[in-house]
């Protein structure tokens, strides 16, 4: 969260809930989960892994992706790694939720068998969680330039933060 959330005023309900800034990021962030998540299915399928362990692969990719985007959401100015030190039990109760859910679902055969994952090793889903951080590191790095940027302009101008 950011650091002075509840110190901002409400609102106004005449004021969009989503400006063109948030939904343009937002459709970028979406973007290109989609083409990390379609760049495993496809090369899974190229490298002639089956249909059931190709969907496993891209599900798994999701799944990480998702948890990056609900992490480096919580602040667009701090990095991902300053948003981790903080003291957050909703986000690792989902965080751990999420991984022990995508487990079952992969290695817990009634429900493989029920979603027609196929198992994964390891090395694989180490591979679905660089694809998933990898789809949205662009937004850690613009992060980082705005930030840069905003010291630079409060620097110029004689301003502290």
């Amino acid at each position: 969260e950011e650091k002075n959330i509840m110190d901002r005023p409400p609102r106004r309900l005449n004021v969009p809930l989503f400006d063109k800034t948030t939904f343009l990021v937002s459709l970028f962030q979406g973007l290109s989960i989609l083409a990390a998540v379609f760049a495993v299915y496809l090369t899974a399928l190229i490298l002639k892994k089956g249909e059931l362990e190709s969907r496993s692969l891209s599900f798994a990719t999701l799944v990480f992706a998702n948890l990056m985007l609900i992490m480096t959401n919580l602040s667009w100015s701090k990095n991902i790694f300053a948003i981790i030190k903080i003291k957050n039990t909703a986000l690792w109760a989902v965080v751990v939720g999420a991984f022990s859910a995508l487990l079952l679902v992969l290695f817990f055969q009634p429900l493989r068998r029920l979603f027609h994952f196929d198992v994964l090793s390891w090395e694989d889903l180490v591979i679905c969680f660089a694809a998933g951080i990898l789809s949205l590191i662009w937004f850690e790095i613009l992060k980082l330039f705005l930030s840069r940027l905003r010291i630079k302009t409060c620097v110029s101008m004689g301003v502290r933060e």
